[in-house]
């Protein structure tokens, strides 16, 4: 898949350890999903879907020394850092 095609790129090229979440549709699901990755020692979580803008607002916000990234939607969030 070209997803893990490219984690494998940041793997070899930068040397960072990477993981893929597959959160599936099930939307309840979404909340704790992105709480274990945050709760988690991730440095950067990254999500594709517009469906999942809520859930990345209100969890960056719970977890300000995280960063987010997400792709197909924008999201609100405070851009200071502690």
């Amino acid at each position: 898949m070209i997803r893990q095609l490219g984690m494998d790129l940041v793997h070899k090229d930068l040397g960072w350890e990477t993981k893929i979440v597959e959160m599936g549709r099930d939307e309840t699901s979404y909340e704790s999903n992105f709480l274990d990755a945050a709760d988690q020692d991730w440095d950067l979580i990254v999500a594709g879907t517009f469906s999942v803008r809520e859930q990345i607002e209100e969890t960056s916000a719970k977890h300000p020394e995280k960063t987010f990234l997400a792709f197909d939607c924008a999201v609100q969030r405070c851009s200071h850092r502690r």
